[in-house]
């Protein structure tokens, strides 16, 4: 791309089409948060969701042009937040060959698995029920795979902007490729375990955690055997580097 402002972009008739879809999405998310606006209940897990799809799509809209944007530089700034973590573990490493006390070696677990589960809690997508450092540094995670945007309270003083939020935010997660069950009462709280589903839960894990892999996906059948619905996802993170350069932990 040339430094001429002028310059007219030239897409090939497939980054063409990606790019239209891209754009879609972001069309549709900019949408779901300004009805969220209106509503008057504007709800924190809606607008992270919202806004973080919106900045994966511009991200690729400035690979596929050749536009530098905030956006990808901010991309960027995070890779070097995951070198800057990568370093800290080395270093945690070497004073934990230097003969650390115990209660250091518990704090420095303890910080990793409240990052953790504050993460996929923030995701939507419920706790962690297990978790576990081997002497390889690896982490194995099993995560619950159910909806719980916190959005049904007993005795809520908003029930309706309380409902229409929700619908809102399950909407998100079905532009991130997740396949919802519908119809029946408290049935949208389940994902339905299928291809999709499974390749939409494998973005959101990956795309946090470039070393994860999912090692198996429990599922349940519903109670009317129309489907399977996931129930945890076992995952390995390979590098707690990645884990320490999540946002901080919810206290308290």
């Amino acid at each position: 791309m040339s430094d001429d402002q002028d310059a007219q972009i030239v897409l090939s008739a497939d980054d063409a089409a990606v790019a239209q879809e891209k754009l879609g999405k972001i069309m549709f998310a900019i949408s779901t948060m300004s009805k969220g606006i209106k509503s008057g209940d504007l709800r924190a897990d809606l607008t992270k969701s919202v806004l973080s799809l919106t900045e994966y799509h511009l991200a690729d809209l400035s690979k596929l042009t050749g536009i530098n944007t905030q956006t990808a530089a901010e991309i960027e700034e995070r890779h070097a937040n995951i070198r800057a973590a990568n370093d800290r573990v080395r270093e945690l490493e070497r004073k934990l060959g230097e003969g650390q006390s115990p209660e250091r070696v518990q704090m420095a677990i303890r910080n990793l698995s409240e990052q953790l589960r504050t993460w996929w809690r923030r995701a939507g997508l419920g706790h962690i029920s297990e978790l576990e450092f081997t002497e390889t540094g690896i982490c194995k995670a099993k995560l619950s795979c159910h909806l719980t945007g916190d959005f049904f309270l007993m005795d809520s003083p908003t029930p309706v902007s309380d409902k229409e939020c929700r619908a809102l935010w399950l909407a998100t997660m079905r532009e991130q490729g997740f396949v919802l069950a519908d119809g029946m009462p408290r049935r949208d709280n389940e994902i339905i375990d299928c291809d999709q589903s499974r390749e939409a839960l494998r973005r959101l894990i990956t795309g946090t955690f470039p070393s994860a892999a999912i090692h198996k996906i429990e599922n349940h059948s519903s109670r009317d055997d129309s489907h399977f619905k996931m129930t945890y996802a076992h995952v390995y993170i390979r590098k707690l580097e990645e884990i320490a350069a999540l946002p901080p932990a919810d206290r308290g």
